[in-house]
C-alpha cells in the first residue's frame, strides 16, 4: 500500500512539473486588449443647470505580454495608450462664459501613456493560462494635456470697459500612480489563439509635475481635471483582448 502511495505522490508531482510549462509547453503569449468605459462630461441645461451626462466610450489601446511562471500564475507587463478630449463646458475658473476658444469641443485634449506591471492568478480547478482568473496590476501613467490658442475677455475694474487677453497653445503634464484588481476568464482556441475578457478597476492618483510652476485660471482648471477625467476612465472598465500563444 504504501509503495502505491508513494507512486501515486510522485506520478502528480511530475504532472504538477508539467503543468509548469503553461499550454502545451507554451509560456509565453503577447496580446491586444481594448479597456472601455463610459466618457462622463458636463451638459447645461437652463432650468436646471450642470447635468452630468455619459457623452461617449473611453477605449484604451493595450498591449499584452505574459508570461507563466507557475502552473496557476503568470506575470504581465503592459503598455497602454489613450486618448480623449477635456469638456470646457466644466471648465469653470472664475466665469466660464469669459473664456473664448476657436474650437471649443478640441481645444484640449489629454493623452495618457500608461505601463502596468502585474500578476494573474488562477483558479485552484485551471491551470495557467486557462481558465477563470485574478489579476492585480501596480499602474504608471505618463499624462498630457495640449491645449490650442485662446482668449480671455473681462471687464476691467479700473476703467470698467472690456478687455481681452489673448494666450497662446502650450501644454501640461501630469504623472499617476495606481492599483488595479481585475477578473476574467481566458480561453484557447486551434491550440493557440487566445482569448481574454473580464472586468477591471482602478484607483488612480494624479501628481502635477509643474505644480509650483504659475498657471493661468485656464491652466489651473484643465490640471485639476486631469485628475477627475484619469480617474474616472481607470475607475471601471470592461475587458477584452486577443492574443497569440508564442513560445
Amino acid at each position: 500500500m504504501k509503495k502505491i502511495i508513494t507512486l501515486l505522490f510522485i506520478f502528480y508531482s511530475i504532472t504538477l512539473s508539467a503543468q509548469v510549462a503553461g499550454y502545451m509547453g507554451r509560456r509565453f503569449s503577447i496580446g491586444y486588449t481594448n479597456l472601455v468605459s463610459p466618457s462622463i462630461g458636463t451638459i447645461y441645461n437652463s432650468t436646471v443647470g450642470s447635468q452630468l451626462r455619459i457623452k461617449s466610450l473611453n477605449a484604451s489601446q493595450i498591449v499584452d505580454l505574459n508570461y507563466v511562471f507557475h502552473y496557476r500564475k503568470a506575470i504581465c507587463f503592459s503598455v497602454s495608450y489613450i486618448g480623449s478630449k477635456i469638456d470646457n463646458t466644466s471648465v469653470i475658473g472664475y466665469n466660464q462664459s469669459n473664456y473664448i476658444f476657436s474650437e471649443p469641443e478640441n481645444n484640449a485634449r489629454l493623452s495618457s501613456l500608461g505601463f502596468s506591471l502585474g500578476i494573474k492568478l488562477f483558479k485552484r480547478s485551471r491551470f495557467a493560462p486557462v481558465g477563470p482568473y485574478l489579476r492585480w496590476d501596480g499602474l504608471f501613467l505618463l499624462n498630457t494635456i495640449k491645449y490650442q490658442k485662446y482668449a480671455y475677455s473681462y471687464n476691467n475694474y479700473v476703467t470698467h470697459s472690456p478687455e481681452t487677453e489673448n494666450y497662446n497653445s502650450g501644454q501640461l503634464k501630469s504623472k499617476g500612480f495606481g492599483l488595479a484588481l481585475g477578473f476574467g476568464k481566458q480561453r484557447v482556441f486551434f491550440d493557440k489563439l487566445l482569448i481574454d475578457y473580464g472586468i477591471r478597476g482602478a484607483i488612480v492618483i494624479t501628481k502635477n509635475d509643474d505644480y509650483n510652476k504659475t498657471h493661468s485660471d485656464y491652466e489651473d482648471e484643465l490640471s485639476y481635471k486631469t485628475f477627475g477625467k484619469i480617474f474616472l476612465q481607470q475607475f471601471i472598465n470592461l475587458r477584452l483582448g486577443i492574443g497569440f500563444l508564442a513560445f
